[in-house]
């Protein structure tokens, strides 16, 4: 009888349990099996302890013991705890991971080999291999099997930014932290990121690694008057213990002589050098100039918690690129174009973004990714501010020539969602009064009794009305007649009487609703054509579906060939999946001959990628230029927010139906 998984589980346990040994009887009894099965389940026990280097002892009328000093009674407890993660139960992404984990730790592992470990079929295991040679791809790696086993393959570069976002992938779905106390509750560093590490580098003292690392970056953190974020502090690690160990292992990374000169006149790569310095006192371990240059890299690319007080933001303006400063500019712009807001006079929000896109400009350049832990409840939560964020990835592509992934998206989302929650928390007031100061703050002081969230931002005769700047204020109350047209008015008696009350309530209601999503949007239908439209699409991939709308915008002359690589290449960046069910796929502007929008409604949803629900609204976005960005992104806009909207477009069942839901002019 075959040893089962379950039953190599609960013999391990019942022996590290266990302070004396076990009898066979004992064992019989815990397990309901026969003594004579017991017998040969220990035979294959030894087998499987002998191959990692444990001792199991059986003497005649005592019993069954292991041998194990205190490192490797703490090493078969994980290798216990990691059984239990290799069950039937894992679901095929967790399985893969598992097995890169194994070729990570030793390359002579073949399919066999890996069924035997997983407890699954051969053909489990090949078409997980599939899968993970898919994954190495888009990292131009490549998953080799020769006769000692499988092997990954690619530049020295590309392995450590796949190990690295390897490791941000798994460490949550560590099963040892809930079991062992891994590290210092005073330690700044994440446990799973710890047991990730742990895990992967099996051979090294990774305390005494970690120790030291988070020290020399809270030295760093002193040095430069600032703190990293939690998430960036545990990035870096896991970038400098990913290079040590790889270094150890004589593989090195290159870099080019002009692009290490470029960096080395920056305040990071002293910052590198630094840490360089105290690594090799500490660890015996010398970096070479392109490990620091690469080091480098990442300290341009952090995000910090430095925080800039908006009084000097003309200070801060004197260190920014100017290409930072108009791309912050940009997106405001764009964003209260389809979010139908003003946004310019918010400080706190263009000082937010100039921070926030300097190490973001430097990630998307250098091709360093990070995280956005918070990304798919901004989507669920935020759909609208979402899709205004997503609209400004043509300002990257036009400014910068880079393509923007949603992780970064999510981050614009959320500087832009909380200029949109401060306006909602104040509206700015101007109070007009033909009767002196007097009744100016009476009327002031009535206002600021009856009505919170409100700030009265001036008191001003009618005569001054004429030449006041009125770009800050969102209401205007007066106690006289007013003729004006840019920003909306109430006239109120200067006791302010109950009506007059119930007026201002009424208006500062449809003002807050009015910021929350554009209630307005002037429709371009030169977006939309009726050839173009395609309900009822009973298609059933993602690529099937991709080429049938990318073929008949070429058919049209609205692209050109090269449109088609340019949004699968868009694909294999980031995922354009945004929320309820919709998808929002693009090419390079550079190969739009005119700007239209496909759209797709599906009979049943398709699974657009690995992390994301299944998708039946699809539109593939064709568009030349910004101004035909903002049109359609101020009818998604509406379409995100207005549930009725959206129910009516997904229940059409005609393209005419479809085509006089997207080209209304109101809602």
């Amino acid at each position: 009888m075959q040893l089962t998984y379950e039953r190599l589980n609960k013999i391990i346990y019942l022996l590290l349990q266990s302070d004396s040994p076990i009898t066979i009887q004992a064992l019989a009894d815990k397990l309901t099996i026969s003594r004579r099965t017991v017998r040969k389940d220990l035979k294959e026990l030894q087998k499987f302890l002998d191959k990692k280097g444990f001792k199991l002892i059986k003497k005649p009328n005592v019993g069954v013991w292991l041998e194990l000093d205190d490192n490797e009674m703490e090493l078969l407890q994980n290798e216990l705890l990691d059984n239990l993660k290799n069950s039937k139960q894992l679901t095929p992404k967790q399985r893969q991971n598992y097995i890169l984990k194994l070729i990570f730790e030793n390359s002579d592992y073949n399919v066999s080999d890996l069924s035997r470990e997983l407890y699954v079929s051969d053909a489990t295991i090949y078409k997980d291999l599939k899968d993970i040679r898919d994954w190495l791809k888009k990292y131009n790696l490549q998953l080799i099997k020769n006769e000692n086993g499988l092997n990954i393959e690619g530049k020295e570069k590309n392995w450590r930014k796949f190990t690295a976002e390897l490791l941000v992938k798994v460490q949550n779905e560590s099963i040892l932290n809930n079991f062992l106390n891994i590290n210092d509750d005073n330690s700044r560093i994440d446990q799973s990121v710890y047991r990730s590490l742990k895990d992967l580098f099996t051979d090294v003292n990774m305390d005494r690694l970690i120790e030291v690392l988070e020290n020399i970056l809270i030295e760093v953190e002193n040095e430069l008057d600032f703190s990293f974020t939690d998430q960036t502090f545990n990035g870096l690690i896991i970038h400098t213990a990913i290079s040590i160990e790889r270094l150890k292992a004589n593989k090195n990374i290159v870099m080019d002589k002009d692009s290490l000169n470029s960096l080395k006149n920056k305040e990071e790569y002293r910052i590198a050098k630094f840490i360089a310095k105290k690594i090799n006192k500490e660890l015996d371990i010398s970096l070479p100039d392109s490990e620091i240059g690469y080091m480098c890299l990442h300290i341009l690319g952090s995000k910090s918690l430095k925080n800039v007080d908006t009084d000097n933001l003309d200070d801060l303006l004197k260190t920014v690129d100017p290409e930072i400063i108009e791309t912050a500019s940009s997106i405001i712009e764009m964003s209260e174009d389809i979010l139908n807001v003003s946004l310019q006079n918010d400080r706190k929000l263009f000082t937010g973004l100039i921070l926030h896109l300097r190490p973001a400009v430097n990630r998307l350049r250098y091709g360093l990714s990070l995280r956005n832990p918070l990304l798919e409840n901004i989507k669920k939560n935020y759909p609208n501010v979402f899709g205004a964020a997503w609209a400004t990835s043509i300002i990257f592509k036009e400014k910068l020539d880079l393509q923007i992934k949603e992780e970064e998206v999510a981050y614009i989302a959320l500087h832009l969602g909380a200029a949109l929650e401060r306006r909602k928390r104040t509206v700015n007031l101007l109070l007009v009064c033909g009767s002196g100061i007097g009744t100016a703050q009476l009327l002031a002081s009535k206002l600021q009794e009856n009505f919170v969230n409100i700030n009265i931002s001036d008191s001003i005769s009618l005569h001054s009305l004429k030449n006041y700047n009125l770009t800050s204020i969102d209401l205007i109350i007066s106690t006289v007649p007013v003729k004006i047209e840019e920003k909306p008015f109430i006239q109120v008696n200067p006791l302010l009487l109950e009506e007059d009350i119930k007026k201002i309530k009424g208006e500062l209601t449809q003002f807050k609703n009015s910021l929350s999503f554009n209630t307005y949007a002037e429709i371009d239908n030169s977006l939309f054509d009726k050839d173009l439209i395609f309900p009822d699409l009973n298609i059933n991939s993602k690529e099937e579906l991709l080429n049938f709308l990318i073929n008949k915008l070429v058919q049209k002359g609205i692209v050109k060939k090269n449109f088609s690589q340019s949004v699968f290449a868009r694909e294999e960046l980031t995922s354009t999946e945004i929320t309820k069910g919709m998808a929002i796929p693009h090419g390079d502007n550079e190969f739009v001959l005119r700007s239209r929008v496909a759209v797709a409604i599906l009979q049943k949803g398709i699974k657009w990628s690995d992390d994301s629900k299944n998708v039946n609204i699809i539109f593939l976005l064709a568009l030349k230029d910004k101004a035909k960005a903002k049109k359609f992104f101020r009818v998604f806009n509406l379409l995100v927010k207005d549930e009725q909207f959206f129910d009516n477009l997904i229940r059409a069942d005609s393209v005419d139906q479809i085509y006089s839901q997207l080209s209304k002019n109101t809602l």
